[in-house]
């Protein structure tokens, strides 16, 4: 099979040319002149995987542990980088990843390569020789190969902002042990909202064990397996979604939320 890593174009004409091939073969539905360019359209795709997975390179058992490697600042600007991309999916086993970020769009990657301009280009010229780019980074990250060590300004602020939050006393007479004056904090704010915009979806709740299956993350009231929760240790989305759809009250109101939907601010 054609690797993930093909380039779009060549993508889009290989499953033209399969869809015609399963309508009814090459010779009973597509004639000779659409039959010769189905197979030109095979050849093709064939050519750029070829091609594509030339220039191309990977890295070999790179050291993410080495403090002096990852310092220089090309690489460091990628680790700061890093912690600012969505984690779409993360296949341990497989050693992969898919991330999100906002001016490539999505991207995957494994430890040895990835499909991104900056890993595979120099400007506009293939690199003769490889090292991690941000998604790479973060999957390491993801994996627990290494721990993050450079920040940028705002993720720093976020770090910080987290600390905060996740420094307030538990409180059993709350719902998941939750402090009360967690949730007046913007960040908080946010997945509150986020929730009032799931909630409305179905998903699979247990109130007996006060638990669910919410977009795939198994959530309960102090806790979810989502990266969210992962990364911050402070309810997420899903956990607020849950909680709403046990009946507990958020202290985002309803008309605030339907205020900040309209406004896109909480003041």
């Amino acid at each position: 099979g054609l690797s993930a890593f093909m380039p779009f174009r060549a993508q889009t004409k290989l499953s033209a040319a399969k869809h015609a091939l399963l309508k009814g073969g090459l010779n009973k539905t597509l004639g000779g002149a659409l039959g010769v360019q189905i197979i030109c359209w095979v050849g093709y795709a064939r050519q750029a995987h070829q091609y594509w997975r030339s220039v191309m390179g990977q890295i070999d058992k790179w050291d993410f542990n080495d403090q002096e490697l990852n310092a220089k600042t090309q690489l460091v600007n990628r680790q700061k980088s890093a912690l600012n991309l969505e984690v779409l999916e993360i296949d341990k086993a497989g050693c992969n990843g898919l991330f999100l970020d906002k001016k490539n769009g999505e991207i995957r990657a494994s430890l040895a390569e990835c499909e991104c301009k900056d890993f595979n280009y120099s400007g506009n010229s293939p690199r003769k020789s490889f090292s991690p780019c941000m998604h790479i980074y973060r999957l390491a990250i993801e994996m627990e190969l290494m721990e993050p060590v450079y920040f940028d300004s705002r993720e720093r602020m976020r770090r910080e902002e987290n600390k905060m939050l996740q420094e307030k006393k538990k409180d059993p007479s709350q719902w998941g042990e939750w402090s009360f004056t967690l949730h007046f904090y913007n960040p908080q704010k946010k997945r509150q909202a986020s929730a009032y915009d799931m909630a409305s979806e179905i998903h699979d709740i247990d109130k007996v064990s006060k638990s669910g299956l919410i977009h795939g993350y198994n959530t309960f009231l102090n806790s979810c397996t989502c990266p969210d929760f992962r990364d911050r240790k402070l309810p997420c989305k899903h956990i607020y979604c849950l909680a709403l759809l046990l009946g507990e009250q958020l202290e985002l109101s309803q008309s605030e939320y339907e205020n900040y939907k309209e406004e896109g601010s909480f003041y």
